[in-house]
């Protein structure tokens, strides 16, 4: 499966490590840390959140455009997806107050994979009287368009509290401005051939930012952009690229209807939403950025302008109320890494989520929960 990486002992579902820590508090790291508690490890052993702004959810988690979309092209990712979009619609009765997904609806152009949309039930082929019916703003004459009913906005803040909430309630210690300096690594004692490929070091601990050390037997790197980096000073071959993308809100305009469903088109690399009074517009641009100097290119105002006008005329001069940018993780064959590291025995990957990190995030938090979980005992040979 390309979401997992190194191959999953099986029968060790009773094993729990030592300490295990988290870095990272965005969506990943907090559903993997949910998922963990809900595996009842936060109390048959110590889990430790760490994450380095003074809250959760602070970068790309709380910075992302909030669409549900499962539509996606890559089976893999699409099943994930899927299996998240269950999740939302019918969460654990203990999860959230209110709902999660407002089903305002998704109109996708010219979609990269209409034979999936074709086979859905909550999904169906518009006419263009139609599609201008639902969206009278877009221009959407001459192109193929698909409307997925159940999909649309997905509350991200609601989400983000529920999974701390949930995993705080059962035991997860979340340590706030806590920045992860270093994993530190001892090199392997030898265990012998066999088709698996030994790994050539161990997790020990982790050295903070302001100097504090820190034990562990596990490690799961959910720290975004950062992970690629943390990730090869412990010895890991695995290379990530964060990948920059922008954002828009136009100003309030009164004659945008909050009700209009989600916008996509995917031939142009171009989608719409109603937010805050405007329209939330993304030109889907993307560009390696380092993760530390992860600022807004003013030059992307241009290629959106441009697309807005072609797809929005009427909004063609749409004042902008706010413009920012978050990163996007990609290993380099665009697939998750989810899962433990080849080659640094007690190191897990919840990385390279590649922009759909909060629409698959109970999938994410529950495959690598059970990583950790299943991996134990062959930690513990390697002690």
């Amino acid at each position: 499966m390309d979401a997992t990486m190194a191959a999953r002992p099986k029968n060790e579902q009773e094993s729990a490590p030592g300490p295990i820590h988290i870095i990272g508090g965005g969506v990943a790291g907090l559903a993997t840390a949910y998922f963990l508690a809900r595996m009842g490890r936060a109390t048959a052993t110590q889990v430790t959140l760490l994450e380095r702004e003074e809250g959760t959810g602070r970068h790309s988690s709380g910075l992302n455009a909030a669409i549900l979309r499962t539509a996606i092209g890559q089976a893999t990712t699409r099943r994930l997806a899927e299996e998240s979009a269950a999740f939302f619609k019918s969460p654990p009765p203990d999860f959230c107050d209110g709902p999660l997904v407002n089903p305002t609806g998704l109109v996708l152009f010219e979609p990269g994979c209409e034979e999936v949309l074709a086979a859905r039930t909550a999904c169906r082929a518009l006419s263009a009287e139609e599609a201008a019916a639902l969206l009278p703003h877009y221009a959407t004459r001459g192109r193929r368009a698909f409307h997925v009913t159940d999909e649309g906005q997905l509350d991200i803040a609601a989400l983000l509290a529920a999974y701390e909430r949930g995993a705080r309630a059962a035991g997860v210690t979340l340590r706030n401005k806590c920045e992860v300096a270093k994993i530190t690594t001892r090199a392997c004692r030898g265990s012998g051939g066999g088709a698996q490929r030994t790994p050539k070091r161990k997790v020990t601990g982790l050295e903070l930012a302001d100097g504090e050390t820190l034990a562990t037997e596990a490690v799961v790197l959910a720290a975004g952009g950062w992970a690629g980096l943390l990730g090869g000073g412990a010895g890991s071959r695995l290379t990530l690229t964060p990948k920059r993308r922008h954002l828009m809100v136009s100003a309030p305009d009164e004659n945008i209807d909050p009700t209009w469903p989600v916008a996509w088109s995917d031939g142009d690399g171009f989608y719409a939403k109603p937010e805050s009074g405007g329209l939330m517009l993304s030109a889907c641009d993307q560009s390696p950025v380092h993760p530390d100097h992860c600022t807004t290119d003013p030059a992307v105002l241009d290629q959106l302008a441009a697309k807005t006008a072609r797809h929005l005329p009427a909004f063609a001069d749409a004042g902008v109320a706010s413009f920012w940018c978050a990163m996007r993780t990609f290993a380099p064959d665009e697939h998750f890494r989810i899962g433990p590291d080849p080659d640094v025995a007690g190191l897990f990957w919840v990385a390279a989520l590649g922009g759909h990190g909060m629409t698959c995030s109970p999938a994410i938090g529950r495959l690598a929960a059970n990583d950790v979980v299943q991996q134990a005992a062959a930690l513990r040979q390697l002690a």
